[in-house]
């Protein structure tokens, strides 16, 4: 990799992980609000709020940690690798809720109708978001490779400007030479 290659690569390196920090910092968010509904609405069926609350963390820092890899994975076309940390995501996503539908006890089927269609919404919520972010990714991709093409060309543009100037005997302003620009 050119120096000049680095040095527009690192804003974007410096973006991905700072997106990364920030969806992993979402995740846990919702990991307690998830417990304080939990808490609300199935303590008193035999779920244990504290054991929902470490599963559902161990789980959110997984999929804090898969989701952005995955993102990324397929953004650069790395669909073996995406497809790996799909599948931490996935299990991640819903072994907090197999905890609570195996830990209930006497459950009222409203309960489980309730929690079964919050997982379902929250799943094509979940698939959503994952999609729209990787198409988001691949344009802000396309527009920097697109950008970063316009400015080599710019580069070798100018830097081919010193030599014919040269050799077409073209003046240069006073203080500037035709070397400069190469």
């Amino acid at each position: 990799m050119s120096s000049t290659q680095a040095v527009k690569a690192a804003p974007n390196h410096v973006r991905r992980r700072r997106l990364s920090l920030l969806w992993f910092a979402v995740t846990i968010g919702w990991t307690l609000i998830r417990a304080a509904a939990v808490h609300a609405g199935l303590s008193e069926y035999g779920v244990n709020v504290w054991v929902f609350l470490v599963i559902d963390l161990a789980s959110a820092v997984a999929d804090g940690y898969a989701t952005p890899k995955a993102v990324l994975a397929l953004v650069d076309n790395q669909v073996s690798t995406a497809f790996k940390w799909l599948a931490v995501f996935l299990v991640a996503f819903v072994v907090p809720d197999i905890y609570v539908f195996a830990a209930g006890d006497h459950v009222p089927r409203r309960a489980y109708l309730v929690l079964a269609v919050i997982v379902t919404i929250t799943s094509t919520i979940a698939v959503v978001a994952f999609v729209k972010r990787v198409r988001a990714a691949r344009v802000c991709r396309e527009r920097a490779v697109r950008t970063s093409g316009f400015v080599e060309a710019l580069e070798s543009t100018v830097a081919l400007r010193a030599p014919i100037n040269s050799s077409l005997n073209i003046k240069t302003a006073p203080g500037e030479s035709s070397n400069e620009h190469a």
